[in-house]
């Protein structure tokens, strides 16, 4: 379902947005060098996951306090159920152990994790990995579900960032890819590419079928993809291949070539939106995505959404028009109010919360009635 963020500026939507990010592609390693403490759930097809995650500041001795960086040491309490609502295993990380307990078994047994500590990346992952019997991390590519900015940031993530870049380990018969922030398709043409001896890596809408319905969208007769290769490091049981950044080209039907430094501020993010969702997250979380596209490519990047779990954010009551209600129940399901509270002696906190019952019921009937929009209706009734 959709869920969408509402408040003022400065209320803490993108903050909210990063957290879930983070806690979707388990990767709490931004926070590493902060105190905090985060309570959440993960439900998927699987089975769901209960964690407490905390980072506890180790105090220095005063003598040599103002000298010493700050230290930290975070632990992890995890809860494991099965589709069914059974407690299948649970845990407690500190450092680089784990204490896990199946759900059957009287006494727990330590893991010893590594440099895995409850705020490193994959640590959800590494964790579960660890739980005999228990679910495992859900297949699909979770770690894909990054914050798409309000702006060119996701782009530029794409097109120039190294970490995005597609890598893979080759040996005889057997090929291991990294799996990336790429569509599944170009990891499969890469992989063919390499077994050829090939140094680059030309990609149409025959392998991405999502190219053909963007150029339709763009106005371009065709889009292109290519990737050329950089490294193949030789290593004992394998070589370590290394493509550069996807770049994109356009064609119009005339036959000319557009590069991608051409395209216009709403061609690149709408580029980009459509290529993270190609990379096939979950769950999908965007952050003010009507900024500079058309009405009817809102209405494109909507229905490209389908069934995944999407968190959303605008100030543009363009979006809101684009997602339907069905009930009051529906209603307070959908929307997360965003606000600044005051407190004593401190900067304000944020909060966020769902409508209450009143409110979605006397939003609803306003929708249902089709007379004002729904950013009219947000805010003659103080939700926006």
């Amino acid at each position: 379902g959709i869920n969408i963020l509402l408040g003022k500026n400065g209320t803490g939507k993108t903050t909210l947005l990063n957290l879930i990010s983070m806690i979707v592609r388990s990767d709490l390693s931004e926070l590493a060098n902060e105190p905090f403490k985060i309570e959440f759930d993960l439900t998927f097809d699987e089975g769901e996951v209960q964690a407490i995650i905390q980072n506890h500041e180790i105090p220095a001795p005063p003598q040599v306090s103002d000298m010493l960086p700050r230290s930290f040491e975070a632990t992890g309490d995890v809860r494991v159920f099965d589709s069914g609502g059974t407690l299948r295993c649970e845990a407690r990380a500190k450092g680089g152990q784990a204490e896990i307990r199946q759900a059957h078994e009287p006494e727990s047994k330590t893991v010893e994790l590594g440099t895995f500590t409850a705020t490193s990346r994959r640590f959800l992952r590494i964790l579960m990995a660890q739980m005999e019997g228990a679910i495992r991390w859900p297949a699909g590519l979770w770690e894909n579900a990054y914050r798409f900015d309000e702006a060119l940031g996701m782009y530029e993530f794409i097109t120039r960032d190294e970490s995005t870049r597609l890598s893979m380990h080759v040996s005889t018969g057997h090929s291991r890819v990294r799996l990336g922030f790429e569509p599944p398709g170009l990891r499969k043409t890469a992989m063919q590419a390499i077994r050829q001896n090939a140094g680059y890596v030309v990609i149409d809408k025959s392998t991405l079928p999502f190219l053909k319905d963007l150029s339709q969208q763009m106005g371009f007769d065709s889009i292109g993809l290519t990737v050329s290769l950089m490294s193949r490091s030789p290593n004992p049981n394998y070589d370590r291949v290394l493509f550069s950044n996807p770049r994109f080209s356009f064609v119009h039907a005339g036959g000319e070539l557009i590069p991608q430094e051409w395209l216009s501020y709403g061609q690149k993010r709408l580029l980009s939106f459509i290529y993270y969702l190609a990379c096939d997250p979950p769950v999908v979380i965007a952050d003010e995505l009507v900024n500079g596209l058309h009405h009817s490519w809102i209405e494109f990047c909507m229905a490209q959404l389908g069934e995944r779990q999407a968190f959303l954010t605008s100030q543009n009551p363009l979006l809101f028009d684009y997602v339907p209600f069905h009930s009051p129940e529906e209603v307070k399901e959908r929307f997360v109010l965003c606000s600044l509270e005051p407190a004593q002696d401190s900067r304000p906190r944020m909060r966020w919360y769902q409508i209450s019952d009143e409110q979605a019921v006397a939003f609803y009937d306003a929708y249902d009635a089709d007379i004002e929009h729904v950013g009219e209706i947000l805010r003659t009734r103080g939700l926006w």
